[in-house]
């Protein structure tokens, strides 16, 4: 614990030291506030900065190492130990022994010079006029057109952000060219150019996660509630408090299993299994039986919402319900319910009827426009629309889809 003493002020560390840092910690899985990173890197020497900021640009050699573990390796200790000793809880012992130091003064500014900070009598004395010299005056020019050219706004065309995929002339060769630009082949396919990631102050990182125990304190159970009554299923609650806190093992990722753990810890497990059984069957009944949409309007997939449905034990329930809306749209007399469900293949195949359907829907179609009289198909299928008030475009439609329509007739039937 000698190592472990303060060395400068933590207002005199670098700012893009810091930050390095800190984005390093945050890889390594062990993300820490900018006042701790600073506490940390207060250990360190000036001179120590430029091996900080080396070890901070490269890839994690531990996972996970925390501000105080990167000083640790930058003192000479093997990297798996240092990641040891981070997750023992050891560098908290440490951050506690240095916050009790007393931190060096940080380093005073250096003093302006300027006319105010003169002597009255100095500025009594008449102005000198001081003669710069020929090479200074062409250096400072070229200084000052360089850092115009830098800070000088780019102007990018929209040619000039794509990239073609196949072998059609490029831009640039387009340009060449004198007279207008020929036209880009049929097949031509484009792209957009692959920008490199935002860096520095636009980079977007994500907050750092709460520990496990936080979630066991009593004054979290409202909080629990509300997310039931808002959400209804462990599903949803489990990606809320996933985004927000780590699982039981540090630096691990929350999973269902711990939530449901975390709810029966506070007594309210049997009330969201409840509220899940009552919200399950009155979307399903209300969506017909589409487990694609009821997983969609649950916010997960359809293997999951089917786990969900097994934990649950509504296993049986939900097929009994499926089966009676598939005993409804085989069997229904009403033909305009069924051009209707013709038009929704994605349900018919969710419910697994979709051949039985269309073969029981084109026989009963296949009849009425045959029983219908006229000379042609568009006759019959408009006297079949007069005569069961039926929308003309749904029976064409389905027509085409049932592949009814006989190649003599009209293509604009």
């Amino acid at each position: 614990m000698t190592d472990w003493l303060r060395r400068r002020n933590p207002e005199d560390v670098p700012t893009p030291v810091a930050i390095a840092v800190a984005d390093y910690c945050r890889r390594a899985q062990a993300p820490a506030s900018p006042s701790r990173v600073r506490e940390a890197l207060s250990l360190l020497s000036t001179d120590d900065d430029f091996r900080a900021r080396a070890l901070a640009d490269g890839t994690p050699l531990a996972i996970p190492l925390g501000p105080f573990a990167v000083v640790d390796i930058l003192l000479g200790t093997a990297p798996e130990v240092a990641s040891q000793r981070e997750q023992t809880g050891y560098y908290e012992l440490v951050g506690s022994m240095v916050a009790q130091q007393e931190p060096p003064k940080p380093k005073p500014a250096k003093a302006a010079t300027s006319l105010s900070a003169q002597p009255a009598a100095r500025l009594s004395r008449e102005p000198v006029e001081l003669v710069e010299s020929p090479r200074a005056a062409a250096k400072a020019q070229a200084k000052a057109e360089s850092v115009r050219q830098r800070i000088a706004p780019v102007r990018r065309r929209f040619e000039d952000s794509i990239v073609a995929t196949d072998s059609s002339p490029t831009v640039q060769e387009v340009e060449s060219l004198a007279g207008p630009p020929p036209t880009p082949p049929a097949g031509t396919q484009w792209r957009r150019r692959d920008l490199p990631a935002p860096r520095g102050r636009f980079t977007r990182v994500e907050p750092p996660k709460q520990p496990w125990r936080y979630l066991m304190d009593a004054s979290i159970k409202n909080d629990l509630v509300e997310l039931i009554k808002q959400h209804g299923n462990r599903l949803a609650i489990h990606k809320v408090l996933g985004a927000q806190y780590e699982g039981r093992r540090r630096g691990s990722v929350l999973s269902v299993d711990e939530v449901v753990e975390l709810l029966k810890h506070h007594g309210i497990f049997a009330a969201l299994e409840a509220h899940e059984r009552e919200r399950l069957m009155s979307v399903l009944t209300e969506q017909k039986g589409f487990l694609a949409q009821t997983a969609h309007l649950f916010e997960c997939t359809i293997d999951e919402l089917q786990a969900l449905i097994t934990v649950i034990g509504l296993s049986e329930a939900v097929e009994a319900l499926r089966e009676r809306f598939r005993r409804e749209s085989l069997a229904s007399p009403n033909i305009r319910l069924q051009l209707k469900l013709v038009g929704r293949p994605k349900y018919l195949d969710d419910l697994g009827i979709r051949r039985r359907f269309e073969q029981f829907v084109s026989a009963t179609l296949k009849k009425l426009i045959d029983e219908t009289p006229g000379d042609d198909w568009n006759e019959r299928l408009e006297g079949l629309s007069s005569a069961k008030a039926l929308p003309l475009d749904g029976l064409k439609r389905a027509a085409v889809a049932l592949k009814l329509k006989p190649r003599s007739a009209s293509p604009h039937a």
